[in-house]
């Protein structure tokens, strides 16, 4: 099975980041998404495909100066709680 997850655009509030910070960041949202989504079943909902055309998903705890990746694993986890729980 494959699922094409599009994000079209993330805000980041407080968050400065480099151009390099942000792509381990974007790399490690990624990874983490793909290993969720392969990890368990796809909700029907999101196998008859369609757009969200917003997500509101769990705030996220970080501790202070966190690294990029850990922010983009927590990112991915709380988008698809989001997109998992809304049955």
């Amino acid at each position: 099975m494959r699922v094409v997850l599009d994000i079209e655009r993330l805000v980041l509030e407080g968050l400065p980041l480099t151009a390099a910070e942000a792509g381990r960041l974007r790399t490690a949202a990624e990874g983490e998404l793909s290993r969720l989504f392969g990890a368990g079943p796809v909700p029907a909902r999101l196998l008859r495909g369609g757009a969200v055309p917003s997500l509101v998903a769990p705030a996220l705890d970080l501790a202070p100066r966190s690294k990029p990746e850990a922010v983009g694993i927590g990112i991915a986890r709380a988008v698809h709680s989001a997109l998992v729980g809304a049955e």
